[in-house]
């Protein structure tokens, strides 16, 4: 079934269905009058130069739900053919405005990671004819080994989404797999959809990952950016509404190793525009996000993983385990003491700590003391192990990965174990 999907993706992708956007430090800076490329026809060219660094002067050109046009797949699938040319003057496309298409259609398209932001262009009176595209990679052979180590890197997260799971259980699972196994790179290197392979990126990789998976999930998404607040993040559509979701505030920059935070996934417009960290700056186009369903949702301040088994949605709940069906599935993770045990020699006050994960039908988490198992059908909780002193723990292809606290304010990988 997975092969299938990918078979399918990958032959949109061939025909022109998806592709990328480079972000970068300046704004498009200049229109130079004069080709670089001798072999240009038109009776006039110009080249733009594109961003050194970070910029999020993005239109919103594709922003909107509208298919792609002729000349706009033409250009995608040229891409993908790493066309040193690309003809366009059947289409008769503007002058005006063409930037604005050329950089929405890398937005929309992640896969496209080596196509770069810089190009030149060949324009007869008003209307332009042809584009030669920059390609950060231009053998065939690379892009294929990296596409395909991109593809790999999708079918894990992919394999942690069923079908039985409902839109809001598919964009969480994804949401929390990023977030607890990406980093932000402090050095402001990555900002594409490479993150899949390094893990680590800034909040265009998150972004652009988000989008690349959820596009395969088949679930609606787009990349929002702020060139005031210099960020991007993800409008994502959840049971035919669109909310805001941010991966890159959901990471806090110090890595916690197995916490993930859900103070910006799945939001309203007046939410995150009024949230702790205020976004501002954007443009949705003709889309809103208006729906408040999610906005107060218990499990807004959980800093473990929220994962599901068949329909029922498990998270934790300040000192507990809870579940969307109403019951409390575990209480007082601290012991009831106050302190959460995070080494045998220290404890801290109010610092709940514990995670979630699910493998084969059962829910794993973890006290301040031991890690213990929920079987829904039986609606019986057991001890796992005696590991004590960890602070969260998730699952990943069968395989529990849990963390702790060696001093005040880190939390570092401690240890795994197989569940196979």
């Amino acid at each position: 079934m997975l092969l299938k999907k990918f078979l399918i993706i990958i032959l949109i992708l061939l025909l022109g269905g998806v592709g990328y956007l480079v972000i970068t430090d300046e704004s498009i800076t200049s229109i130079i009058t004069g080709s670089k490329n001798n072999d240009m026809p038109s009776s006039e060219s110009g080249f733009i130069e594109g961003w050194n660094g970070v910029n999020y002067g993005y239109s919103g050109y594709l922003i909107s739900d509208k298919e792609l046009s002729p000349c706009e797949k033409h250009i995608v699938e040229s891409w993908a053919q790493l066309s040193d040319s690309i003809d366009i003057s059947s289409y008769k496309i503007s002058v005006d405005g063409f930037a604005d298409m050329y950089y929405g259609l890398l937005y929309e398209n992640p896969e496209y990671y080596y196509v770069e932001s810089s190009f030149e262009y060949g324009f007869t009176d008003e209307y332009v004819e042809k584009i030669v595209p920059s390609y950060s990679v231009t053998d065939k052979e690379t892009i294929k080994k990296e596409t395909g180590a991109i593809y790999k890197s999708a079918s894990l997260i992919l394999n942690e989404v069923t079908d039985e799971m409902s839109d809001f259980q598919k964009v969480m699972t994804v949401h929390d797999y990023m977030v607890l196994n990406y980093r932000y790179d402090s050095t402001m290197a990555n900002h594409n959809l490479t993150i899949m392979t390094t893990k680590t990126g800034v909040c265009d990789s998150y972004s652009k990952a988000f989008k690349f998976v959820m596009d395969l999930v088949g679930i609606e998404c787009k990349i929002i950016e702020s060139d005031e607040m210099q960020h991007s993040w993800n409008l994502v559509k959840v049971d035919g509404e669109w909310y805001h979701i941010d991966l890159t505030m959901d990471d806090p920059t110090e890595d916690k190793y197995a916490q993930v935070s859900h103070e910006f996934a799945l939001l309203s417009t007046d939410a995150i525009n009024n949230s702790q960290m205020p976004h501002y700056g954007y443009d949705l186009g003709d889309l809103k996000a208006d729906s408040t369903k999610y906005d107060t949702a218990p499990w807004r301040n959980s800093t473990g993983s929220i994962v599901s088994i068949s329909q029922v949605t498990y998270w934790i709940s300040g000192n507990s385990v809870e579940s969307s069906d109403g019951k409390i599935i575990y209480s007082d993770l601290d012991g009831g003491d106050g302190f959460w045990n995070m080494t045998a020699s220290a404890g801290y006050t109010n610092s709940c700590m514990a995670g979630l994960g699910v493998y084969n039908g059962k829910l794993y988490f973890n006290s301040d003391t031991k890690i213990k198992s929920y079987n829904p059908e039986m609606d019986t909780v057991e001890d796992f192990s005696d590991v004590s002193g960890l602070c969260g723990l998730f699952i990943n292809d069968g395989v529990m990965y849990y963390g702790n606290s060696p001093s005040s304010g880190k939390f570092q990988y401690a240890g795994e174990i197989s569940l196979k």
